[in-house]
């Protein structure tokens, strides 16, 4: 299990290095449950991959300034 994350996920607040992201970096989920929320199916999403809305992706690398927990706490990196 990874103990550092790139993003978190919008839905539960959970940090992410995978997922789905939406609205050019607006808004993150981690998981098809944390997608498909408030009425937002399927059929939408795949609307919105086809009008490249949305997309899925992996991040290998941490943001240089901090990273987030497996909890979606920010922790800023010590800068020497």
């Amino acid at each position: 299990m990874c103990d550092k994350y790139a993003r978190v996920c919008d839905h539960c607040g959970k940090g992410m290095n995978e997922g789905y992201v939406w609205d050019e970096g607006g808004g993150y989920a981690c998981s098809d449950e944390c997608l498909f929320v408030d009425g937002y199916t399927k059929e939408q999403r795949d609307k919105d991959y086809e009008e490249d809305v949305i997309y899925y992706t992996e991040w290998d690398e941490l943001d240089e300034d901090g990273f987030y927990t497996e909890e979606g706490k920010w922790i800023e990196t010590e800068v020497e």
